[in-house]
């Protein structure tokens, strides 16, 4: 008879843990997908990088990254954003269309896990309005999904929040011809989204490139140079950078 008490004792305690991780991973999600949206710039770290007086090519470029939340049909019970990212505050100059799909990982019931979707006609998509037919209306054949680059997001704190994510080892990109594996690591809170990325050749060496981390910051409206000839100068120096983020779009 004790025996059975405890084992009883033992199911509830296993159910009632069970149900609070539930109810906890379900909450996070809630959150995570309040704060990713918004406007953000790096445009201060920039700024101070040439007040540094560093040389173009140890100078951080300047990332516009606009997250906005669709409806997609396609993948029922998931959220959806699209990121589209350009330089220098120019929105002609669109480096970065993906789809973020993102869901609860079922396997750990602990993260929230986000698939990465490029786009089989990017242009169809720049700068497509929120909540635009566009998404409602994708069929899988518009979408090629980026094997390997999923992430998993994870909070961190719990006032003021702060989610910090992680990849597997197996992203890579075709970036000028060489495959490149991709480590990406970010954090997003409610006032930024920085990103810790490096990139590694074939035989594992790291490609150096500018210093890690991004921290872009949100933006209630898309922020401006004070001094427009930056804005220029940007633009001359990340045609030629050689970790440029055009090669996500290949």
């Amino acid at each position: 008879m004790l025996k059975l008490f405890f084992t009883i004792l033992i199911c509830f305690q296993l159910a009632w843990t069970s149900q609070e991780r539930e109810q906890n991973i379900s909450r996070d999600f809630r959150l995570f997908v309040r704060i990713l949206a918004g406007h953000y710039d790096n445009i201060k770290q920039y700024e101070q990088d040439i007040d540094r007086g560093l040389p173009p090519k140890q100078r951080h470029i300047r990332y516009t990254t606009q997250l906005n939340r669709e409806v997609v049909p396609l993948f029922p019970r998931r959220r959806h954003f699209y990121i589209e990212q350009y330089n220098n505050g120019n929105r002609s100059d669109v480096v970065r269309q993906s789809l973020y799909s993102i869901g609860i990982d079922l396997r750990s019931r602990d993260d929230i896990h986000m698939k990465v979707y490029a786009f089989v006609d990017p242009g169809k998509f720049v700068h497509a309005k929120t909540h635009s037919r566009l998404f409602r209306d994708l069929r899988r054949e518009d979408l090629v999904y980026r094997r390997g680059c999923d992430v998993f997001w994870t909070r961190r704190s719990r006032w003021p929040p702060r989610f910090e994510s992680k990849m597997g080892d197996g992203c890579f990109i075709n970036n000028q011809g060489m495959k490149v594996r991709i480590d990406d690591t970010n954090n997003v809170t409610l006032s930024a989204l920085t990103s810790f990325e490096k990139w590694y050749a074939p035989n594992g060496t790291e490609i150096l490139g500018v210093p890690s981390p991004y921290v872009m910051l949100r933006q209630r409206e898309p922020e401006v140079s004070a001094n427009p000839e930056l804005v220029d100068k940007a633009a001359q120096e990340s045609a030629n950078h050689p970790l440029l983020y055009k090669s996500w779009l290949n």
